[in-house]
């Protein structure tokens, strides 16, 4: 009952494809469908609301449903069009963790409305989309004009961006469904394809290219990236080449780091600018904030943060809560800190094996869907670990002593797996001491110099917390 009441509480504090075609589920109209009778009623509906945030003349195309009032409204122009959008929402439905709410988009040209849009939120978006970010104008289809997409939000775990697309045709504004299972699209207008970056969990990842074929989005060609364990237990990338050929997917070709020195995986197989997925390279920018999967810039943007934030506080707060040594003060401690770069810190869990023991087992875990673990690490003596201040090291440092020898490592999240490296010895016990330098990575090698000999040191350690109630509720929720 108490670990209820617990995550009860930390939880409080946390604040298809087809052809393109009109949707029947979406509303758009055009100005000459609009009766007088249907413009009388709406300019009621909406004179008789408070607080209007501004006035247009254009108010009398924006349908209040009943119980619901306009919270929000913005203007933004295009190449093509200008637009009016309202945000309107039923308060009275609205919970800390739910709001009803819908958009209503004016599409204006030459100061007359020319169509006007209704998008209701997708249950499954988080964050909510602004009223300000909600269009975006883009040539999706190659013909020359741009096209109107209304941003859905972000979806599952990894923060995916989705549109719904309408297709500027002679016709007007068609909307396109196929276009909304792209995730992270990106306009390649070169080439022609629209193309789509993704992660499926913590060490896999895919790249598509679409094609625009009658009408329809369709997904032709795929690469997939994806650490492996073989049967003796060694964790190594591997890449798929896949593509679509009379309905089905047919591997290209399947090769993995064994297979091709590094630098030819780079340069000719994956990234570089003259290889064929080349997705190291800026064709890959995504509409929503120009990142990139490859770099994991594409999650540069707070929202997409705050998007997964609460999932993995959730998910290491219940974990933490059913640790076997939860409350056992003298041999169990946590930490966090992201040790790969990719916004979501990994859960340290540091154990003694008995109060008089020389060393404790490390233990990495990380979350893509569910608490999984990475890796071990013997950690050897009292020295703690310390970290760097430098966003390029965001491992952890760890130094150990005896005999009048210096041994300092580097420990990181690589790849999904755990690795440790060896960076420095220093032999102290002769008449001056003697450095060995023992990785290749010159900076790696100053910036352990730079941890152990800095004026913030011992204050650079990592600060480790007591596996318990109080430290899981303080430590999480001030995340």
């Amino acid at each position: 009952m108490k670990k209820i009441l617990f995550i009860l509480a930390f939880l409080t504090m946390l604040t298809t494809v087809s052809a393109c075609a009109n949707n029947p589920d979406k509303e758009q109209l055009n100005e000459n469908e609009l009766l007088p009778e249907t413009f009388a009623e709406n300019q009621e509906s909406i004179d008789n609301q408070q607080d209007i945030p501004y006035q247009s003349k254009y108010l009398a195309y924006v349908v209040v449903d009943q119980n619901y009032s306009i919270t929000n409204c913005a203007e933004s122009s295009g190449e093509v069009y200008q637009y009016e959008v309202y945000e309107i929402e039923n308060l009275g439905e609205a919970t800390e963790y739910s709001r009803d709410i819908y958009w209503i988009i004016l599409v204006i040209e030459k100061d007359e409305v020319h169509t006007v849009l209704r998008q209701d939120l997708n249950e499954y978006a988080g964050p909510i989309p602004t009223a300000s970010d909600l269009v975006l104008e883009a040539d999706v289809n190659f013909d020359g004009n741009n096209d109107v997409l209304l941003w859905l939000g972000h979806f599952g775990n990894q923060g995916l961006i989705r549109y719904v697309c309408y297709l500027n045709t002679d016709d007007g504004l068609i909307e396109c469904p196929s276009f909304s299972e792209i995730a992270n699209p990106a306009v390649d207008m070169e080439n022609r394809v629209i193309l789509s970056s993704w992660r499926n969990w913590a060490a896999s990842h895919s790249y598509a290219m679409y094609y625009f074929i009658d009408d329809e989005y369709i997904e032709m060609e795929r690469l997939t990236e994806e650490q492996v364990q073989t049967e003796n237990g060694e964790n190594i990338w591997t890449w798929t080449d896949e593509v679509f050929i009379d309905g089905n997917w047919i591997i290209r070709e399947y090769f993995t780091e064994k297979d091709y020195d590094a630098e030819v995986i780079y340069r000719d197989k994956v990234y570089g600018e003259d290889c064929h997925w080349d997705i190291g390279q800026d064709r890959w920018r995504t509409l929503f904030n120009n990142g990139m999967m490859s770099d994991f810039s594409i999650y540069s943007s707070q929202d997409i943060k705050d998007s997964t934030l609460e999932v993995w506080i959730e998910a290491y707060a219940l974990f933490l809560m059913d640790f076997p040594a939860l409350n056992d003060d003298d041999i169990s401690y946590f930490s966090l800190k992201d040790l790969d770069n990719n916004d979501i810190p990994e859960l340290i869990i540091q154990q003694r094996n008995g109060s008089e023991s020389n060393y404790s087992i490390l233990t990495v875990y990380s979350y893509d869907n569910s608490v999984y673990k990475i890796g071990d690490y013997k950690l050897i003596g009292a020295g703690g670990l310390h970290v760097s201040d430098q966003q390029e090291f965001p491992g952890l440092f760890h130094c150990t002593w005896g005999g009048g020898v210096e041994n300092f490592y580097y420990l990181i999240v690589n790849g999904g797996e755990l690795v440790c490296e060896q960076v420095l010895r220093i032999d102290r016990s002769g008449e001056s001491p003697e450095q060995t330098e023992l990785s290749d990575n010159n900076k790696l090698i100053e910036e352990v110099i730079n941890v152990y000999e800095s004026s913030e040191y011992p204050n650079n350690r990592l600060e480790m917390y007591p596996i318990n109630d109080d430290s899981i509720s303080e430590i999480l929720s001030s995340m």
